[in-house]
Parts: C-alpha cells; sequence; structure tokens
C-alpha cells in the first residue's frame, strides 16, 4: 500500500503490480497500515508544517481515517495529532494502533466495541 501528498493511497497486487483499490481523501496522505485482523485500513497525513503556521488550518485534517479496505468507503476519524500525522502502524492482534505526528507525540489508540461494530454500517456483501 502506497500513500500519497496527491490525495490518494492506493492498494497493489504485489504480483501483477497492478492498483487494486483507491482511496481518495481529498487531503494529502502521508502514511497508511492495512489490519491483518479485519477490513480495513487506516491513512492519516496533513497539511505540511510548514505552512500550518501560515495559514488557518483545519484540526480535522490531521485525524486518522478508517476506511473498508475493499469498498473503498470511509468508515470513520479518529482526532488527537494537532500537526501532521507522519506514520501508522496496526499492533499485530488488530486491537489498537499507533501514530506519530509532527506535534512530537506518538499516540496509542486502543479500538474498542465501536470499531468491531463499524462493518455492519456498510453494506458487505
Amino acid at each position: 500500500m502506497t500513500a500519497s501528498v496527491d490525495t490518494k493511497a492506493k492498494l497493489w497486487d504485489t504480483r501483477t503490480l497492478a492498483p487494486l483499490q483507491t482511496f481518495d481523501t481529498g487531503r494529502s496522505i502521508n502514511c497508511c497500515s492495512i489490519s491483518s485482523k479485519s477490513d480495513h485500513v487506516i491513512l492519516a497525513g496533513g497539511q505540511e508544517a510548514v505552512d500550518v503556521a501560515l495559514t488557518r488550518v483545519d484540526p480535522a485534517q490531521f485525524h486518522v481515517r478508517i476506511w473498508h479496505r475493499s469498498l473503498a468507503e470511509e468508515l470513520g476519524q479518529i482526532g488527537g495529532h494537532f500537526g501532521p500525522v507522519n506514520t501508522l502502524s496496526y499492533s499485530p492482534d488488530g486491537s489498537s494502533f499507533a501514530s506519530g505526528g509532527e506535534d512530537g507525540y506518538v499516540r496509542v489508540h486502543h479500538l474498542g466495541d465501536d470499531y468491531a461494530a463499524l462493518d455492519e454500517e456498510v453494506d458487505v456483501e
């Protein structure tokens, strides 16, 4: 999976190198992670740190976004950072993830029952 400042992340077929899915957030994407336990990916990014001090900033651009991997549908957002997010990683058991940002913080997000219910909100057939 790749992340890009062109607002898109792509999931690739490693055999054919063809894109399998495209996730367009409308915002710069610096990092992504694929869950090994659910059909989810997480994406994050935000405006360049040098520009944050010079313009009005929408704090939602620094949220971690949860997407359904197969449907390319955004399922939710998790806030916490007040600067661009540069790294994400799901835990091996899929019950949490860590995010690191230019605000100087590494945050560990524990995913509870609300996270487990996200797939019930989309039409998965």
